[in-house]
């Protein structure tokens, strides 16, 4: 990075009367700052040092890529373990009223400080590729403000709205690796129909089980599967007795076991099924075997 672009260590924590200030220190870290917080956002990216990086109860070890997001209030401190090797960081403070102006007319702009102040994670390490661009993002953003343009504000306004997109865009992607894939409500409902065949398996049942509506189970059911639960459990049950009737089981048995309140309404439905009634096929059964 270029010298020039270097700032000259502050203790200051307070923010000048403006709406962002960006900051890129390298030093030794010899001026330590007590634990603090500030009324501001902080974005802090870690570079190059020999320290540890404590975030409300959280203590963090770093590597060079690292980034925070430390939301106002939350209490931080550098923790240095020795000032042999260059401390190298960039720092962007954020103004209160300027970020939620920001998010006024962006909503999804909070979306990386909310999921900081949400979980309590505040320190994030992406992919090589992210990182240089996030580099890239800060060195272009120091320049701007740093700048002679009569659009030095209104540039720099826009630099930094699409800082945080791009801040966005990592952590979630970070979270999407690092989360396994949820299944789809409607294979879970498969999924414990198949292993419940011989339980009550009525529309209320389901919902209390899924702590989900009645409405919203049986139409992301039908949506996705094209059948009604109903029909997939019947089909599912008619399935299970067609594969044990060869086992000599009686068949009036598995029709009970298998929750039809009767032998005709299970009759009925076992010949629309599969075009011959229960004795039928167990007698071809018999027949090839």
């Amino acid at each position: 990075m270029k010298k020039k672009l270097t700032t000259k260590f502050t203790p200051r924590q307070q923010m000048l009367p403006s709406n962002y200030e960006i900051f890129y220190y390298d030093d030794l870290g010899r001026q330590k700052l007590a634990p603090h917080a500030h009324d501001h956002y902080e974005f802090y990216y870690f570079m190059e040092g020999d320290l540890d990086y404590q975030i409300a109860d959280q203590r963090y070890s770093l590597q060079k890529g690292d980034f925070m997001l430390i939301p106002s209030s939350v209490r931080h401190q550098a923790l240095m373990k020795g000032d042999s090797v260059p401390y190298r960081r960039i720092i962007l403070w954020l103004k209160e009223a300027f970020y939620e102006e920001l998010a006024g007319s962006f909503a999804d702009l909070t979306y990386g400080y909310d999921y900081a102040k949400t979980n309590s994670v505040y320190h994030f390490r992406p992919d090589a590729i992210s990182t240089k661009e996030l580099q890239g993002k800060l060195i272009e953003l120091i320049e701007t403000l740093r700048g002679s343009s009569p659009f030095k504000d209104l540039e720099g306004k826009l630099k930094i709205a699409n800082f945080l997109a791009v801040i966005n865009s990592t952590i979630w992607s970070l979270k999407a690796r690092s989360t396994p894939q949820k299944t789809p409500l409607y294979l879970q409902l498969g999924d414990y129909i198949t292993a419940h065949l011989e339980e009550p398996l009525t529309l209320d049942t389901l919902a209390r089980e899924f702590y989900l509506s009645k409405y919203h189970l049986a139409h992301t059911f039908k949506e996705h599967m094209g059948i009604t639960l109903h029909q997939y459990i019947s089909q599912k049950r008619l399935q299970a007795i067609k594969n044990e009737i060869p086992t000599g089981t009686p068949i009036t048995e598995l029709a009970a076991t298998y929750g039809f309140p009767d032998y005709t309404t299970f009759y009925r439905a076992f010949k629309k099924e599969y075009g011959l009634s229960p004795t039928e096929y167990k007698r071809s059964f018999s027949l090839w075997t």
